[in-house]
């Protein structure tokens, strides 16, 4: 029982994520500012964005394209937190919202 209560919940939070991520990087038409890339995955990586895809009714394109949106907002957060490491030179929030005003 507890353990289908943690897979409901799971779902449910993949899917607000989902929702975000699909809403951020599909705006509009899926044809428009697309590129076409040609990659060599693995076999076993391959397998699994098919087998997403068909379990979500999606193409393998917003499957992968989604998946790295997520990866890049995650390496965000590493490269800020090696900036932090290596003291490199930081603003304040009050600046930061200063300095967006002053450019508007």
């Amino acid at each position: 029982m507890e353990n289908e209560r943690f897979k409901k919940t799971v779902y449910l939070n993949l899917d607000s994520v989902h929702k975000r991520v699909y809403n951020n990087t599909h705006k509009g038409s899926d044809t428009m500012n697309t590129t076409r890339l040609n990659i060599t995955l693995p076999t076993s990586l391959s397998n699994d964005i098919t087998d997403y895809a068909e379990e979500l009714n999606e193409k393998k394109s917003h499957i992968i394209a989604s998946a790295l949106d997520m990866y890049f907002d995650y390496l965000d957060i590493r490269i800020a937190e090696q900036r932090l490491k290596n003291n490199e030179p930081t603003i304040s929030m009050d600046n930061f919202f200063q300095d967006l005003e002053t450019d508007v």
